[in-house]
C-alpha cells in the first residue's frame, strides 16, 4: 500500500465525509454512498489543481485499507471508530467522538498543519468540530441537504415514522457555511449559501453507462 506524502511544503485542507464508501474508487450505489462522494472527490482533485494537498477523512471499517491515493496531491484517511461493521449515517453519531479522538492523535503524531476543515453532512460537520476547536482550525460546512426541512416532510407524509428520523445537530456558531441545497429545497433562512456545481458531462456519461448497462449493451 502506497503511503501519503505527509512531508509536502504546499498548504493542506482537510476534507471530513464520515459515513459511507468513501474512496479513490468507490462503489457507488452502495449504501449511504452516492453524489455526496462524487463531489468530495471532484472538489479534493480540483483544490489539489489549484496547489494544495488534501487529506479526505473518513471511517474506516469492513476490511478498508488505512488510506487510498486519489491523486498526487490527495488522498484518503480512515480512522476506525465503532467496531467494524458498516454503521448507517442516522446511527453513526454515536461514535463520532471516538472518532475524533483517534483522528486528533494522528493530525498531532504527523504534524499535520491545515489551512481549514470541510465538512460533508451533518455527521461529519459534528466530528469536525471538535477538530476545529482543538486544533484552532477554521471550519466550513457543506449540509449538503437540511435535516430539519427533511423531518418536516416526514412529519406531514410519513407522521408515523418522523419521530425515528434523524436528528440535526446544532454546530457550534463559529463555523462557516459552505454550499447548500438549491433554493426548492431550503426553507427561508438567512444563511449564505451557494448550489453544489456538478460535472454535467461526467452524469451524462454515468447515466448513459447505467441505461446501457440495465439494457445488455455494450459500448
Amino acid at each position: 500500500m502506497q503511503e501519503p506524502n505527509f512531508d509536502s511544503a504546499l498548504p493542506r485542507i482537510g476534507m471530513v465525509s464520515t459515513h459511507g464508501y468513501v474512496a479513490a474508487e468507490p462503489p457507488l450505489g452502495a449504501a449511504d454512498t452516492g453524489g455526496q462522494v462524487v463531489y468530495v472527490l471532484e472538489l479534493s482533485k480540483k483544490l489539489a489543481q489549484l496547489g494544495f494537498e488534501v487529506d479526505i477523512w473518513t471511517r474506516r471499517f469492513e476490511e478498508q485499507p488505512e488510506f487510498d491515493i486519489v491523486s498526487d496531491r490527495v488522498r484518503v484517511i480512515r480512522v476506525p471508530c465503532g467496531g467494524k461493521n458498516f454503521v448507517d449515517k442516522e446511527y453513526l453519531v454515536r461514535h463520532l467522538d471516538e472518532w475524533s479522538e483517534r483522528a486528533l492523535r494522528f493530525i498531532k503524531k504527523h504534524g499535520l498543519k491545515y489551512q481549514f476543515f470541510n465538512s460533508h453532512y451533518w455527521d461529519a460537520g459534528y466530528a469536525t468540530q471538535r477538530l476545529s476547536d482543538a486544533l484552532d482550525v477554521p471550519h466550513v460546512h457543506t449540509p449538503h441537504s437540511l435535516g430539519l426541512w427533511k423531518k418536516q416532510l416526514m412529519e406531514r407524509d410519513f407522521p408515523e415514522d418522523a419521530a425515528n428520523f434523524e436528528k440535526e445537530i446544532q454546530l457550534h456558531p463559529t463555523h462557516q457555511r459552505g454550499d447548500a441545497p438549491l433554493p426548492s429545497q431550503r426553507p427561508d433562512h438567512r444563511d449564505h449559501s451557494r448550489p453544489v456545481r456538478h460535472d454535467r458531462e461526467r452524469l451524462r456519461r454515468s447515466g448513459r453507462a447505467r441505461h446501457d448497462g440495465a439494457a445488455g449493451l455494450r459500448r
